[in-house]
Protein backbone atom coordinates (compact mmCIF):
# COMPACT_ATOMS: atom_id res chain seq x y z
CA UNK A 1 0.00 0.00 0.00
CA UNK A 2 1.17 3.23 -0.66
CA UNK A 3 1.46 5.60 1.74
CA UNK A 4 -0.73 8.86 2.48
CA UNK A 5 0.29 11.65 0.76
CA UNK A 6 -2.61 14.59 -0.06
CA UNK A 7 -5.92 15.25 2.33
CA UNK A 8 -8.93 16.17 0.79
CA UNK A 9 -12.20 17.44 1.93
CA UNK A 10 -14.41 14.71 1.02
CA UNK A 11 -17.29 16.27 2.67
CA UNK A 12 -17.24 20.25 3.16
CA UNK A 13 -18.73 22.48 5.86
CA UNK A 14 -21.99 23.95 5.80
CA UNK A 15 -25.21 25.67 7.52
CA UNK A 16 -23.11 27.65 10.14
CA UNK A 17 -24.76 30.12 12.63
CA UNK A 18 -22.56 31.60 14.95
CA UNK A 19 -22.68 29.79 18.21
CA UNK A 20 -24.43 26.75 16.84
CA UNK A 21 -22.62 23.55 15.83
CA UNK A 22 -22.77 23.16 11.58
CA UNK A 23 -25.32 21.72 10.05
CA UNK A 24 -22.66 19.88 8.07
CA UNK A 25 -19.69 19.10 9.28
CA UNK A 26 -16.30 18.44 7.40
CA UNK A 27 -15.01 15.28 6.61
CA UNK A 28 -11.46 14.96 5.89
CA UNK A 29 -9.84 11.71 3.61
CA UNK A 30 -5.92 10.78 4.12
CA UNK A 31 -5.75 9.77 0.10
CA UNK A 32 -2.34 8.45 -1.50
CA UNK A 33 -0.93 9.51 -4.62
CA UNK A 34 -3.20 7.68 -6.86
CA UNK A 35 -6.14 9.39 -5.20
CA UNK A 36 -7.07 6.24 -2.78
CA UNK A 37 -8.33 6.79 0.72
CA UNK A 38 -5.39 5.21 3.12
CA UNK A 39 -7.15 2.65 4.98
CA UNK A 40 -4.82 1.84 7.53
CA UNK A 41 -4.39 6.03 8.21
CA UNK A 42 -4.63 7.28 11.94
CA UNK A 43 -3.03 10.52 11.61
CA UNK A 44 -4.28 13.36 13.68
CA UNK A 45 -6.31 15.75 11.51
CA UNK A 46 -6.35 19.63 13.42
CA UNK A 47 -8.74 22.22 11.77
CA UNK A 48 -8.16 26.24 12.46
CA UNK A 49 -9.87 29.06 10.36
CA UNK A 50 -8.14 29.69 7.04
CA UNK A 51 -9.66 32.97 6.26
CA UNK A 52 -12.65 35.00 7.87
CA UNK A 53 -12.77 36.22 11.50
CA UNK A 54 -14.82 34.09 14.01
CA UNK A 55 -13.84 32.18 16.88
CA UNK A 56 -13.50 28.30 16.16
CA UNK A 57 -14.53 26.12 18.71
CA UNK A 58 -15.23 22.14 19.45
CA UNK A 59 -12.90 19.02 19.20
CA UNK A 60 -10.60 20.45 16.60
CA UNK A 61 -8.28 17.59 16.57
CA UNK A 62 -9.50 14.54 15.35
CA UNK A 63 -7.72 10.59 14.96
CA UNK A 64 -8.99 9.15 11.89
CA UNK A 65 -10.10 5.75 11.43
CA UNK A 66 -9.43 3.89 8.44
CA UNK A 67 -8.22 7.10 6.90
CA UNK A 68 -11.35 9.13 7.47
CA UNK A 69 -11.53 11.77 9.62
CA UNK A 70 -14.93 12.97 10.62
CA UNK A 71 -15.66 16.25 12.73
CA UNK A 72 -18.96 16.20 14.84
CA UNK A 73 -18.88 19.56 17.03
CA UNK A 74 -17.36 22.59 15.37
CA UNK A 75 -18.68 25.75 15.26
CA UNK A 76 -17.83 29.25 14.95
CA UNK A 77 -18.95 32.36 17.01
CA UNK A 78 -18.41 35.21 14.13
CA UNK A 79 -20.12 36.07 11.06
CA UNK A 80 -18.73 36.29 7.63
CA UNK A 81 -17.43 33.80 5.05
CA UNK A 82 -15.04 31.68 6.58
CA UNK A 83 -12.61 28.72 4.98
CA UNK A 84 -11.08 25.89 7.05
CA UNK A 85 -7.73 24.73 6.87
CA UNK A 86 -6.87 20.93 7.98
CA UNK A 87 -3.64 19.66 9.00
CA UNK A 88 -1.96 16.25 9.56
CA UNK A 89 1.46 17.45 9.28
CA UNK A 90 3.28 18.65 5.84
CA UNK A 91 2.72 18.30 3.22
CA UNK A 92 -0.90 16.85 4.32
CA UNK A 93 -2.60 20.03 4.36
CA UNK A 94 -6.31 20.96 3.00
CA UNK A 95 -8.26 24.09 3.13
CA UNK A 96 -12.49 23.69 2.45
CA UNK A 97 -14.44 25.65 0.07
CA UNK A 98 -15.63 29.05 1.53
CA UNK A 99 -18.96 29.02 3.95
CA UNK A 100 -21.08 31.80 5.26
CA UNK A 101 -21.52 32.13 9.31
CA UNK A 102 -24.67 33.90 10.03
CA UNK A 103 -26.01 35.65 12.86
CA UNK A 104 -29.51 35.23 14.28
CA UNK A 105 -31.53 36.66 17.32
CA UNK A 106 -31.10 34.04 20.00
CA UNK A 107 -30.91 36.33 23.34
CA UNK A 108 -32.06 39.63 25.21
CA UNK A 109 -29.53 41.39 27.45
CA UNK A 110 -30.00 43.86 29.77
CA UNK A 111 -26.32 45.99 29.26
CA UNK A 112 -27.98 48.89 31.24
CA UNK A 113 -30.36 48.16 33.85
CA UNK A 114 -32.87 51.22 34.31
CA UNK A 115 -32.46 53.53 37.59
CA UNK A 116 -32.60 51.38 40.67
CA UNK A 117 -35.09 53.69 42.72
CA UNK A 118 -37.14 56.81 41.15
CA UNK A 119 -40.21 58.71 41.27
CA UNK A 120 -43.83 57.72 40.30
CA UNK A 121 -44.69 59.88 36.89
CA UNK A 122 -41.45 60.48 36.30
CA UNK A 123 -38.79 59.38 33.46
CA UNK A 124 -37.03 56.65 34.51
CA UNK A 125 -33.06 57.15 34.39
CA UNK A 126 -30.33 55.96 33.50
CA UNK A 127 -32.60 54.96 30.30
CA UNK A 128 -32.47 50.70 30.02
CA UNK A 129 -30.70 49.56 27.38
CA UNK A 130 -30.77 45.93 25.41
CA UNK A 131 -28.79 44.27 23.61
CA UNK A 132 -29.76 41.57 20.47
CA UNK A 133 -27.10 38.96 20.59
CA UNK A 134 -26.59 35.45 18.39
CA UNK A 135 -26.45 32.19 20.43
CA UNK A 136 -22.81 32.56 21.00
CA UNK A 137 -23.22 35.69 23.18
CA UNK A 138 -22.17 38.45 20.27
CA UNK A 139 -24.26 41.63 19.14
CA UNK A 140 -26.24 40.85 16.09
CA UNK A 141 -25.26 44.24 14.52
CA UNK A 142 -27.88 43.63 12.07
CA UNK A 143 -30.57 43.48 13.99
CA UNK A 144 -33.60 45.95 13.68
CA UNK A 145 -36.61 44.28 15.23
CA UNK A 146 -38.35 45.89 17.56
CA UNK A 147 -37.91 45.42 21.38
CA UNK A 148 -41.46 46.02 23.79
CA UNK A 149 -41.07 47.13 27.52
CA UNK A 150 -43.93 46.23 30.09
CA UNK A 151 -44.14 45.60 34.06
CA UNK A 152 -43.02 42.31 34.77
CA UNK A 153 -43.62 42.45 37.98
CA UNK A 154 -45.43 44.72 40.26
CA UNK A 155 -48.83 47.06 40.10
CA UNK A 156 -47.43 50.26 38.87
CA UNK A 157 -48.54 51.58 35.18
CA UNK A 158 -46.07 51.85 32.35
CA UNK A 159 -46.27 54.66 30.10
CA UNK A 160 -43.78 56.18 27.44
CA UNK A 161 -42.69 54.94 24.14
CA UNK A 162 -43.05 50.84 25.07
CA UNK A 163 -41.76 49.48 21.36
CA UNK A 164 -38.48 50.18 20.31
CA UNK A 165 -36.74 49.55 16.89
CA UNK A 166 -33.33 48.16 17.42
CA UNK A 167 -30.85 50.61 15.55
CA UNK A 168 -26.90 47.92 15.45
CA UNK A 169 -28.55 45.85 17.73
CA UNK A 170 -28.93 47.92 20.67
CA UNK A 171 -32.21 49.33 21.95
CA UNK A 172 -32.71 52.11 24.37
CA UNK A 173 -35.56 53.09 26.19
CA UNK A 174 -35.24 56.64 26.67
CA UNK A 175 -38.40 58.67 28.27
CA UNK A 176 -40.17 55.34 30.09
CA UNK A 177 -42.24 55.94 33.26
CA UNK A 178 -43.77 54.02 35.76
CA UNK A 179 -46.62 55.50 37.76
CA UNK A 180 -47.72 54.01 40.98
CA UNK A 181 -45.34 53.55 44.82
CA UNK A 182 -43.93 50.57 45.08
CA UNK A 183 -41.29 47.97 43.56
CA UNK A 184 -41.63 47.08 40.10
CA UNK A 185 -39.83 45.61 37.12
CA UNK A 186 -39.45 45.48 33.57
CA UNK A 187 -39.78 42.74 30.98
CA UNK A 188 -38.15 43.73 27.12
CA UNK A 189 -39.08 41.15 24.95
CA UNK A 190 -38.51 40.78 20.92
CA UNK A 191 -41.63 41.90 19.59
CA UNK A 192 -41.46 39.30 17.05
CA UNK A 193 -40.58 36.14 19.76
CA UNK A 194 -42.51 34.82 22.77
CA UNK A 195 -39.72 33.21 24.01
CA UNK A 196 -36.59 36.24 23.87
CA UNK A 197 -37.14 38.42 26.73
CA UNK A 198 -35.13 39.41 30.16
CA UNK A 199 -36.40 41.46 33.39
CA UNK A 200 -34.80 44.59 35.06
CA UNK A 201 -33.81 44.04 39.11
CA UNK A 202 -36.17 45.39 41.63
CA UNK A 203 -36.97 49.30 41.13
CA UNK A 204 -38.73 51.03 43.92
CA UNK A 205 -40.74 53.86 43.26
CA UNK A 206 -41.64 56.55 45.50
CA UNK A 207 -44.98 58.81 45.19
CA UNK A 208 -44.73 62.02 43.96
CA UNK A 209 -44.72 64.48 47.22
CA UNK A 210 -48.43 65.89 47.77
CA UNK A 211 -49.38 69.60 47.78
CA UNK A 212 -51.85 72.03 49.11
CA UNK A 213 -54.71 73.42 46.92
CA UNK A 214 -54.46 76.64 45.84
CA UNK A 215 -56.46 79.09 47.39
CA UNK A 216 -55.28 82.73 45.85
CA UNK A 217 -52.89 84.38 43.69
CA UNK A 218 -50.04 86.06 44.79
CA UNK A 219 -48.19 88.38 42.09
CA UNK A 220 -44.61 87.55 42.51
CA UNK A 221 -43.48 90.06 39.72
CA UNK A 222 -45.09 93.53 39.91
CA UNK A 223 -45.87 95.13 36.50
CA UNK A 224 -43.48 98.39 35.33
Amino acid sequence: PLPASQLVVSSQPSGAESGVPFISQPVVQLRDANNGVVIGATNSVTVSIASGTGQLSGTTTVNAVAGVATFSNLQIAGSGPVTLAFTAGAPLVATSSAFPVTQVVRQIVLISPPGATGTSGLVITPAPVVELRDAAGLKVSSATGAVTATIGTGTGVLSGTLSVNAVGGTVTFSNLIITGAGTNTLSFALAASSSLSVVSPPLPRVALPSFGTATKLAITTPPT
